[in-house]
């Protein structure tokens, strides 16, 4: 959609738009994490993103027999950044980053709804706000489900949560 680029990764080099991750906070107007969680929780504090807006695909999810929540992620991240933060496009499989008509479930700060909502728009998506950041873990569970259903629940991974208004 025109916009500039560039993925923070471990090995940058001879990869295009990619760079060290402290270069790409320093890039970025806004910071998208898509860190397995692990990595994220002890990333994402050492790269200076106070007051910055950061948008978190990731999902705090361990596994005992079968996927369960192990944090609060993006109250953490919150807390441990200082930044701005959202959770968004985190309630599907990566497969379905690009699918147009989705429903997009999104929680956070304001201005980072609000910076998250037209990248949504852009890509055919539909934003559906859940609340706060204290409702972010509400996505949190929601994934989990999702993780379930696409691995032990016999659902696969080719499907997405959809809202659906039931009175007509």
């Amino acid at each position: 959609s025109g916009h500039e680029v560039r993925f923070g990764v471990r090995s940058p080099e001879g990869r295009e738009h990619c760079v060290d991750a402290a270069e790409a906070v320093r890039f970025g107007e806004i910071i998208i994490n898509a860190l397995p969680w692990r990595a994220a929780e002890g990333l994402l504090p050492t790269l200076g993103l106070e007051g910055r807006v950061l948008i978190d695909c990731s999902n705090p999810v361990g596994w005992n027999n079968g996927p369960q929540v192990i944090a609060r992620g993006l109250e953490t991240l919150k807390g441990s950044t200082g930044a701005q933060v959202a959770k968004a496009w985190s309630t599907f499989g990566a497969e379905h980053i690009h699918d147009r008509g989705i429903d997009v479930f999104i929680a956070g700060d304001d201005e980072a709804k609000d910076a998250v909502k037209p990248l949504i728009a852009e890509m055919g998506q539909n934003t559906v706000d859940c609340g706060g950041v204290a409702q972010a873990f509400r996505l949190e569970e929601l994934a989990a489900l999702w993780i379930h259903l696409a691995t032990g629940g016999g659902k696969g991974r080719s499907w997405t949560f959809k809202t659906q208004d039931a009175t007509g």
